[in-house]
């Protein structure tokens, strides 16, 4: 259980628990830098591709290796 509370109205901060098996969980706690819309729609893409790479990649090395290299693909494009 868990909650935040943005200095504004929006924000880009996001901690997500989510259950691997019984005796494991994977927990991320990130900030966006900047403010507003733009960063809450880079921390909801971030949520969802890091919640679609813990679930078929097992090393968090992989996992961030990956997440960092879509990221960067992602706002490269903007």
């Amino acid at each position: 259980y868990g909650f935040t509370i943005p200095t504004f109205e929006v924000g880009g901060d996001c901690f997500d628990i989510m259950e691997i098996n019984q005796s494991c969980y994977a927990f991320i706690l990130a900030d966006v830098a900047g403010k507003g819309i733009p960063a809450s729609l880079i921390m909801t893409s971030f949520r969802s591709y890091w919640r679609a790479l813990i679930k078929n990649i097992k090393s968090p090395k992989k996992i961030f290796e990956n997440l960092n290299n879509i990221l960067i693909n992602d706002l490269d494009e903007k």
